[in-house]
């Protein structure tokens, strides 16, 4: 399944979770960045909408479904709210005057990794939830931009800019070891996540001028596709941003080309 956007309006962004529903961000106005937390049910048809407003990005639900992390912009820097269905409120997160974005859920539920940065430099770090523990960094200095967990917790898998070109990294949250993929090709890769059993990497890459979702084997002491011939495309007609349902049984994406 994938979910397709009417020309002129800007696309949604999914979070997937659900067997029957994705959740989406959409916006509020045609030309501008407000939006808002939207249940999308299986056939397309909007659902209702919830949480504040604002300039959202990247939602991600917590393993148990009861807790939405998301980035917001305020005060002209990205910061992190935490959505609790229950109570039907939104916390900010963190509260140091750094940027913080990009938040992915360690596995257990008990914490998140993003990316945060300030005038001194950027860094990875790792934040526990309802008191679980301290907030350690994971890798300092360079800029980095988290976008998925392995299942057991090891291992972040990040985008990064070099040369002009969007990469993507397999980092251990044990060591800060990592391993870059698609060196060596003129490839522009994001939007990476590990499937549910941990064996697939999932991503989005621009081939010949055109962003397409592809998935790989990850391999043990590699962090990713060794082998390109073993990369199967996913999407036929253009995608990007990639997720895993959390069964691992669909794979979801936006759909490049534009349906009236």
């Amino acid at each position: 399944m994938n979910l397709r956007y009417r020309p002129g309006y800007p696309a949604r962004t999914i979070l997937v979770h659900l067997r029957q529903r994705v959740l989406a961000y959409r916006s509020l106005r045609r030309f501008n960045t407000i939006r808002q937390l939207t249940w999308v049910e299986r056939d397309g048809t909007r659902g209702a909408s919830f949480g504040e407003a604002g300039d959202i990005s990247f939602p991600r639900m917590s393993p148990d479904q009861k807790s939405i992390v998301y980035t917001r912009d305020d005060e002209d820097k990205p910061l992190l709210f935490l959505y609790d269905s229950d109570r039907k409120t939104s916390t900010r997160l963190t509260l140091s005057n750094n940027a913080d974005a990009y938040a992915e859920w360690m596995p257990d539920g008990r914490g998140l990794v993003y990316a945060t940065g300030s005038p001194i430099g950027s860094a990875i770090v790792q934040h526990p939830i309802h008191g679980a523990g301290d907030k350690t960094t994971v890798i300092e200095g360079d800029t980095l931009f988290p976008s998925g967990v392995s299942p057991d917790g090891k291992l972040l898998v990040a985008r990064y800019v070099r040369a002009g070109l969007s990469r993507l990294v397999i980092l251990s949250l044990e060591s800060g070891n990592r391993v870059s993929l698609g060196e060596g090709v003129q490839l522009q890769m994001a939007y990476g996540s590990f499937s549910p059993d941990g064996r697939w990497l999932l991503y989005s890459a621009v081939v010949n001028g055109r962003s397409d979702v592809f998935v790989g084997p990850v391999r043990t002491g590699t962090g990713g596709p060794a082998d390109a011939r073993e990369t199967r495309q996913i999407s036929t007609s253009g995608g990007s941003e990639p997720l895993w349902r959390a069964d691992g049984k669909e794979i979801f994406y936006i759909a490049l080309q534009q349906t009236a």
